[in-house]
């Protein structure tokens, strides 16, 4: 299986802030935060979440249990995106 095509300006080994609810248990990112104040990126799930699910994995790795999420490569910094499912289009709001 090839790799997806990585759109974002981030490099590839960039940190993002994801949950172990993404990674392990293969629910979809259904939100993303692109912060304002550091640019760091954040893809959850809907569910709701403990600190203690927080974990740290590259921007790269988020791209591949997730193509889809490359629609997002030009989310601008202080905007966030949510979506129902996988197959629904984004909505971006600019976080006031």
């Amino acid at each position: 299986m090839s790799k997806p095509e990585f759109k974002f300006k981030d490099k590839r080994t960039t940190s993002v802030l994801t949950i172990k609810q993404v990674i392990i248990e293969n629910q979809p990112v259904l939100f993303v935060n692109h912060n304002k104040d550091d640019g760091t990126w954040q893809f959850f799930s809907r569910d709701n979440f403990k600190m203690k699910d927080a974990i740290v994995v590259s921007l790269q790795e988020i791209i591949e249990k997730d193509p889809t999420l490359n629609d997002l490569f030009d989310l601008p910094l202080g905007w966030q995106a949510s979506r129902e499912s996988v197959s629904d289009a984004w909505a971006r709001v600019k976080v006031a």
